[in-house]
């Protein structure tokens, strides 16, 4: 790994070294009004500057809308072009960018640690599916092993709904590659050139879960693309850890399933004594990151 110097300290690790006038908010949208002023009014005063980058006009009491032009190109699709080009137009003096989804709800935000990357924690809130909200609950469990992550070279993913960069770096690496994933193939780039100093704040950002398990599924499997097919921006040693990870947190939900189905219909293992055996430690294993879950949620176990 080559190791680029900043002229940044990377070291320090008081919790509130920089203060919120020391961050600028970006909110990526494409065109969400009511979901977008929500998300606003629950950012706290102080901070360097509120910017929406949208994709169609919209109007955001409290912050500056930008709007993406149609004829704004490069190799970023979708979130990652919008980005781009908020990086290349939007003028920012600010030490650090803190990037939202339309609809994160801002909790816990007083300051940031001394870091050039900072990841929020997120708990997303129920929206009509209990499946998809259940499945939610169990994602969160799995996010336990971010407070690992400081200690990698490389951290394993990283949430765009609660994404802190700092500004000079963000312009050294650019957003500007082809990507699904762009928030994690971001941080991967940055980890593989610079000595990269990563913070997590458990502060609880509020989002919606997916409206339905189709919703759902079609966001792990946009996740779950990206992810494999950036692997390789990973070293070897990381790349095997990835994958079974990711793969693993996919078909996770679908283990009771297997074990329902492997019971009920005769010779579809070839050894179905072996099959139990290792379905069910799977199983327990799914519980304790359900446990997890349910413990970043405040929620009784019996949900």
């Amino acid at each position: 790994m080559e190791v680029l110097p900043l002229g940044i300290g990377w070291n320090s690790s008081k919790m509130d070294a920089w203060g919120l006038d020391d961050v600028q908010v970006r909110v990526l949208t494409i065109g969400a009004e009511d979901v977008v002023q929500a998300t606003v009014d629950s950012i706290p005063d102080g901070v360097a500057g509120i910017r929406v980058i949208a994709e169609q006009e919209i109007e955001i009491e409290g912050a500056t809308v930008y709007v993406v032009p149609d004829s704004f190109s490069c190799d970023a699709t979708n979130k990652g072009r919008a980005v781009e080009w908020a990086r290349r137009q939007i003028p920012c003096e600010s030490e650090y960018v803190l990037y939202l989804d339309e609809d994160t709800l801002v909790a816990g935000l007083t300051g940031l640690p001394d870091a050039d990357f900072i990841q929020f924690t997120e708990k997303p809130i129920f929206t009509g599916s209990r499946l998809a909200y259940l499945c939610e609950v169990f994602r969160i469990g799995y996010q336990f092993e971010q407070r690992a992550f400081r200690r990698l070279s490389y951290p394993l993913y990283a949430w765009g709904g609660g994404f802190t960069i700092r500004h000079e770096l963000e312009n050294e690496l650019t957003w500007d590659v082809a990507t699904i994933t762009e928030d994690t193939n971001l941080i991967w780039r940055a980890a593989d050139r610079f000595d990269l100093e990563y913070r997590l704040v458990d502060a609880r950002f509020r989002n919606q879960a997916p409206p339905s398990l189709q919703a759902m599924i079609k966001q792990r499997r946009r996740w779950m693309s990206g992810t494999l097919n950036d692997n390789h921006i990973l070293p070897l040693l990381y790349q095997p850890l990835t994958l079974t990870r990711v793969v693993s947190w996919g078909f996770s939900p679908a283990i009771p399933l297997l074990i329902i189905g492997a019971s009920l219909v005769p010779g579809a293992t070839a050894s179905i004594q072996f099959f139990e055996v290792v379905s069910t430690a799977l199983l327990v294993v799914l519980f304790i990151y359900m446990l997890f879950g349910l413990w970043a949620y405040r929620k009784h176990p019996l949900l």
